[in-house]
């Protein structure tokens, strides 16, 4: 089992929103990850289904991408972008009144900001774990 755990938080200025991410396997860590951060103990989800889910609960946004260490760098950026869209509209869900046909930009640079730091935030982490099981050979 890939045992490759990643949990971070974003904080967009321009929303009063969270955006919670794990990157990880282990569907239970990344669980209790999301009900510690919306301070729930309750929370409940809705199952996962694929590599990656998104759901939201209050003005929280949760986004699992389940880890794979041979993911194609081009694929895990695909599916960070595909989720960061399902975040933009929870996060118009908790908002109201971001997007419209008149004004794209606003959901565009949401969208962008969440897939850059959320990729930048994974490839670091792979980066630094592929840096350490080198260095142990």
């Amino acid at each position: 089992m890939d045992k490759t755990h990643l949990e971070f938080s974003l904080y967009p200025n321009l929303f009063p929103i969270e955006v919670h991410v794990c990157y990880s396997a282990d569907d239970t860590r990344c669980f209790d990850y999301f009900k510690k951060m919306a301070k729930e103990s309750k929370l409940q989800i809705d199952a996962k289904k694929g590599d990656a889910s998104t759901w939201r609960y209050r003005k929280h946004i949760f986004i699992e991408i389940h880890s794979d260490m041979g993911r194609e760098p081009s694929l895990l950026a695909a599916m960070v972008a595909h989720e960061a869209v399902h975040a933009s509209w929870f996060a118009e869900q908790i908002v109201g009144n971001m997007f419209n046909e008149d004004a794209q930009e606003t959901q565009c640079y949401f969208v962008q900001y969440l897939t850059e730091q959320i990729t930048r935030n994974i490839w670091n982490h792979i980066r630094k774990k592929s840096k350490k099981k080198h260095a142990r050979r």
